[in-house]
């Protein structure tokens, strides 16, 4: 049976492996020793493509193949490859020439094996026998670079076909290089400056200026070095390991190290020096370094970074530098460092996700560290505040809120300022706010967040927290309500809907109750409500009433006594609550007024002068009041002298209007009242005498039941009833008994209707019920 071979490539190139597996292993059954078989298996579990990738099973099935009759060039090629011991090798890359000898792969990989002189005598015969590669020549001039056989490398480069312009860039590079090696300097200087002149893309990494600066100062030439030196960028990796692939590489270590060596010695300005640092740390970048050598290429970089302020390429990689040793505070500070000093040139870099990745790393003291850093760099320097919108808040913020850091989140959010945040921080900024009690500032950032991302779950359910900490219960239960149809399986959403539903219940029956409480308020009298208004002056911000036992009467302006049953009134009917769950620093007690009498309260004051002078006639009616006047006990029982039961229960009507007329500051009333009283003690004194006539000062006789006020002082006087002071204190108000026809008031100047008036005429009063 012929072999399936274009069957076979097909499958390969298709990677359809488990087909071409099960082909082969069917014809293995049947024909072990095949060449062809054998040698597709080692193909197929050599490839890298193949998950049964298999590098034992691949040596096995092409050491069949080079036992076999018929045998494959490549089968040599892998197992020489994969064998590590070099006489092996040999031995194997030798028995696969003898079955083809012009085999450039084989001959090369041979060429690489050998050692020292058998190495070249080996090159020498292959090139008489036109065995020759770019490959092979290309080795060749590289081993004998490193050997110092410079002349040799030359004679090498020679044989190479140059295909393409780069391949003669770097030919003439090696050969440069030779002859300076070789001291031919102008020959270098020659090649080098033409190298210069060609590489404009600089596909070379500056090697010939390197070279060039070399040579240079080899003549002592050094100003032309420096010259030359300024050409190369500050910042500029050089790549001392040219490849130009698949054949073609030159390294260049040695010399670029050399030449930095020598520039610093010659060199004593600050900034060449820190380029010329700056450029041996970013050389050594790509290669893979110890720890030691770690130190020293931080250490270029940092005098770089130092003093070359504008060039942040250094900066960028200390920061890479930094994130790899873990140090993630030093990393975050040099990030910062690029925004504000080259936002714009490294905005693609600042505003990618995996810049900031390290963030993702830190412990929580890194992350407080990194927060402060971004404070003080905002701090000092505002006008960077729109560069800090973006990648570097958004991880910073979401890893403070990981560590539920939420102040230090709202200290971030201060600083840039409501416009700044993007959209996707928001919820995490409205999050800390309301853990920090900002309620009304975390409700903004909330339904900033729903305006550009859209409702959720989540922020309506905490919009719904919110208004129902400040008491919006009907706009909070909405709130939930959309959060359980946005994710019926929320089980905090769902139980917020359902307490505050129940809470909207009980606050409609207590509202209930504090209407009727308030209606039944507006109904009473001025003074009930004087009382009331004189307590609620006392609130503090919050509306709490803060009052002690001994404090009571002073607050309502009554006696002991009348306190206690006025705060035992106002509680029963619900004009004021007893507070008990508050977090006062007070052991007295806390008191609120009904939040629906506060409303008329608050009218009463504004009802203007005459409610707050009713007010305050009312405040004024008080048993101390009385009592401060000379309204007592002793006053009262003197009413018993009295032998006419209708003329005392008179005097008891009048002296009760008399005090009340002092009290509410009614001084016309009270002055009438006085008179009026006098004259009707006397009236009754006189008459219990048995005195129903007199003879009067003209000599007529007149009945005393039609005698006035001052008829009556004389009888007094005359039968000595009264002491003469009294006669005349009792005398000096008999005017004011016709005060209450207008015109007396208009006509006597005299007779001056004022307090203090009233007040001489109480005395007398007094002192008539008192002595008679």
């Amino acid at each position: 049976m012929e072999f399936p071979k274009q069957q076979m490539d097909i499958l390969l190139e298709e990677k359809n492996f488990d087909e071409m597996e099960r082909l082969l292993l069917d014809m293995l059954k049947k024909d072990h020793f095949n060449s062809d078989v054998n040698y597709y298996l080692g193909l197929m579990y050599s490839n890298y493509y193949n998950s049964n990738k298999s590098e034992e099973k691949a040596k096995e099935f092409f050491l069949n193949v080079i036992s076999s009759e018929y045998v494959y060039e490549y089968a040599y090629i892998y197992l020489e490859r994969k064998e590590r011991n070099k006489n092996k090798s040999i031995r194997l890359l030798e028995a696969g020439l003898k079955v083809f000898p012009h085999s450039a792969e084989l001959n090369e990989r041979l060429l690489i094996q050998l050692e020292g002189d058998s190495k070249e005598g080996f090159y020498k015969r292959l090139i008489s026998a036109g065995i020759s590669t770019n490959e092979i020549n290309s080795y060749m001039m590289n081993y004998y670079y490193d050997n110092q056989k410079y002349n040799e490398a030359i004679e090498a480069s020679k044989s190479i076909l140059k295909k393409t312009d780069m391949e003669i860039l770097f030919i003439r590079l090696h050969n440069a290089y030779c002859f300076y090696k070789l001291d031919e300097i102008g020959e270098a200087i020659k090649y080098l400056e033409n190298l210069i002149n060609m590489d404009i893309k600089h596909d070379l990494n500056y090697a010939q200026h390197v070279g060039l600066i070399l040579c240079y100062l080899h003549e002592d030439n050094n100003e032309k070095a420096f010259e030359i030196f300024g050409e190369i960028p500050e910042d500029y990796e050089i790549g001392l390991d040219i490849i130009l692939y698949p054949h073609f590489s030159f390294s260049f270590e040695k010399e670029f190290n050399e030449t930095v060596f020598k520039l610093e010695q010659l060199n004593n300005d600050k900034l060449v020096l820190a380029k010329l640092k700056g450029l041996r740390g970013l050389s050594r970048l790509s290669n893979e370094n110890s720890k030691a050598d770690e130190k020293k290429i931080i250490k270029d970089l940092g005098f770089a970074q130092k003093y070359l302020k504008n060039n942040l390429t250094y900066t960028q990689k200390l920061k890479e530098f930094a994130e790899e040793s873990n140090k993630n505070l030093e990393a975050f500070k040099l990030a910062i460092y690029t925004i504000r000093h080259g936002y714009e040139k490294y905005k693609e870099d600042l505003e990618n996700e995996y810049y900031w990745d390290f963030i993702n790393n830190c412990r929580e003291d890194e992350i407080i560290g990194m927060k402060e850093s971004l404070i003080q760099v905002l701090r000092g320097a505002a006008y960077l505040k729109n560069d800090f919108s973006g990648e570097v808040i958004t991880q910073l913020i979401e890893r403070l809120y990981d560590f539920k850091k939420f102040k230090d989140i709202t200290e971030i959010a201060e600083e840039l300022g409501y416009k700044k945040l993007n959209k996707y921080i928001l919820f995490e900024v409205a999050y800390s706010y309301s853990k920090i009690d900002e309620i009304e500032i975390s409700k903004q950032y909330y339904e900033k967040y729903e305006a550009e991302n859209g409702k959720s779950n989540a922020s309506s359910n905490n919009i719904g927290v919110i208004l129902r900490k400040e008491g919006l219960l009907f706009e909070a239960q909405q709130r939930f309500k959309i959060a359980v149809e946005l994710d019926p399986k929320d089980k905090t959403a769902l139980e917020n809907y359902k307490s505050t539903t129940k809470m909207i219940s009980e606050r409609e029956h207590e509202q209930e109750v504090l209407r009727k409480a308030a209606q039944q308020f507006s109904n009473e009298n001025a003074w009930i409500k004087g009382k009331l208004l004189s307590f609620s002056k006392y609130q503090d911000n919050e509306g709490f009433i803060i009052c002690s036992y001994k404090k009571l009467p002073y607050f309502l302006n009554v006696s002991e006594i009348k306190a206690n049953e006025l705060l035992k009134s106002f509680l029963e009917n619900k004009y004021l609550f007893k507070i008990t769950d508050h977090n006062l620093n007070t052991t007295s007690s806390v008191y609120r007024i009904n939040s629906e009498i506060a409303f008329i309260l608050i009218d009463l004051e504004k009802e203007g002068e005459k409610e707050s002078d009713l007010i305050g006639i009312a405040e004024s009616i008080t048993l101390n009041s009385f009592r401060n006047l000379g309204f007592d006990e002793k006053l009262i029982s003197a009413l018993d002298k009295i032998s006419n039961p209708d003329l005392r229960a008179m005097l008891e009507r009048d002296l009760n209007e008399n005090i009340l007329s002092l009290s509410t500051k009614s001084f016309k009333s009270a002055l009438i009242l006085s008179g009026s009283i006098i004259e009707a003690v006397l009236l009754d004194h006189i008459s219990a005498k048995d005195i129903t006539q007199y003879t009067m000062e003209n000599g007529r006789n007149k009945k005393v039941a039609q005698m006035d006020l001052n008829e009556l002082l004389y009888i007094s006087n005359q039968e000595n009833f009264i002491d003469i002071q009294l006669y005349y204190l009792s005398h000096a108000i008999r005017g004011f008994r016709n005060l209450i026809h207008p015109g007396v008031e208009q006509r006597k100047r005299s007779v001056v209707v004022n307090e203090e008036n009233a007040m001489l005429a109480w005395s007398i009063v007094k002192k008539v019920i008192l002595e008679i």
